[in-house]
């Protein structure tokens, strides 16, 4: 669902583009840092028997490598843009951890608002592992839990160009992804959903646009 309002926004806005003084040109590579949400719902299953409920980290990261790249017609100030990434993220509590490994791709739309402002607004879809151990507590054993997890999200980022080949990027949005975890006999299905912001480096490749004649 966040995936596709992303495509939707994208296809209203891009017809709208029209030649201006700015000119959307992304050829980017890209290395953010993002505080995602840490409150979880979960159900898990083991041989003493099953247990549902939410609990929540103290603290979370990621990080997240790629790149990005548009595509416009020529003199425009919007068109789509996608993007790729690897990204690892970790979460801890004072007897519980969470690491996830995985890659994201992304497809939205940018908008050259000025020659060294530059916004895009992009849904992304998650695949990865996952791994969630828990320490021994209260006559429940250690767990320890690993598996597939798939993801969404929906993501507005802000660059600023501090010169013709290096930005800053600003991103908020809102992420939601689901673990499937097993081992030790046991089941775990861990549910994240929640608001993020993230700051980024962006390196810029190439200056001149593709044409979209």
């Amino acid at each position: 669902m966040i995936m596709r309002l992303g495509l939707t926004v994208a296809v209203l806005v891009v017809p709208l583009a029209s030649a201006g003084a700015a000119e959307l040109v992304i050829r980017d590579l890209q290395a953010d840092v993002l505080l995602p949400p840490t409150k979880y719902s979960f159900t898990l299953d083991t041989p003493g028997g099953d247990q549902t409920g939410s609990d929540g980290f103290s603290s979370g990261s990621a990080l997240c490598l790629g790149g990005r790249y548009s595509l416009s017609r020529s003199g425009d100030a919007v068109g789509l843009v996608g993007g790729a990434d690897v990204e690892a993220a970790g979460y801890t509590s004072s007897d519980t951890n969470l690491l996830d490994v995985g890659g994201r791709l992304s497809l939205g739309v940018g908008w050259a608002i000025t020659d060294t402002w530059v916004a895009t607004l992009m849904g992304g879809y998650a695949l990865g592992q996952g791994r969630f151990t828990a320490d021994a507590n209260n006559g429940a054993p250690e767990l320890n839990v690993r598996g597939p997890y798939h993801g969404e999200n929906l993501r507005l980022d802000v660059q600023y160009h501090v010169s013709r080949d290096v930005a800053v990027d600003v991103g908020v949005g809102y992420w939601r992804d689901t673990h499937r975890l097993s081992g030790d006999s046991s089941t775990l299905e861990l549910e994240r959903s929640g608001g993020f912001i993230g700051v980024g480096f962006i390196w810029r490749l190439q200056s001149s646009p593709v044409r979209l004649e």
